[in-house]
């Protein structure tokens, strides 16, 4: 298969130009890479970034800016069609089960779909309410406070509080 590319690749290089893309750019062969002049980067997205594609994609859901704010949390070094691919999937989820919360939809999603979440974040959302709540709280990039992280978890501050308490 690598031979055949490659084949192409020389044949289509007189006429015009070609822009390959790809997020497993170790795999390629490096003789792939050599036919190329130019390579570029395109990196993960940022926080600030994943809460503006959140926004975008999820317009429709009028989320409150906290529930976006979670959302980017869960998806810390996922690519933009992670992203895109997860706001669909919140968007169907919404029509098929409105009842079930954003933190159930997230948890089924990163049950479902492992390779799209971080590990350490999949971890996270698959454990105990209390050891989401505490993460979330140790979280210095979304500065979530215990009223957010109670109306995610659908439960009281004060039930939050006596929870997080007993695991201290």
């Amino acid at each position: 298969m690598v031979n055949t590319l490659l084949q192409n690749l020389d044949v289509r290089a007189k006429t015009g130009f070609t822009i390959g893309v790809t997020n497993h750019e170790k795999l390629l062969d490096p003789a792939i890479w050599r036919r190329f002049e130019v390579q570029i980067e395109i990196p993960k997205p940022t926080s600030d970034v994943r809460i503006k594609l959140m926004n975008y994609f999820l317009k429709t859901l009028e989320l409150e800016p906290m529930q976006i704010r979670f959302l980017a949390w869960a998806l810390e070094n996922s690519s933009g069609a992670d992203i895109e691919g997860l706001s669909l999937w919140l968007k169907k989820t919404q029509l098929l089960q409105p009842n079930l919360s954003l933190v159930d939809q997230i948890r089924k999603f990163a049950a479902l779909n492992s390779g799209r979440i971080n590990i350490n974040k999949r971890e996270l959302l698959l454990s105990s309410d209390e050891v989401l709540a505490t993460a979330l709280l140790q979280e210095p990039i979304y500065t979530f406070k215990q009223k957010d992280i109670a109306s995610l978890l659908g439960i009281n501050e004060s039930t939050l509080s006596k929870q997080l308490s007993k695991n201290k």
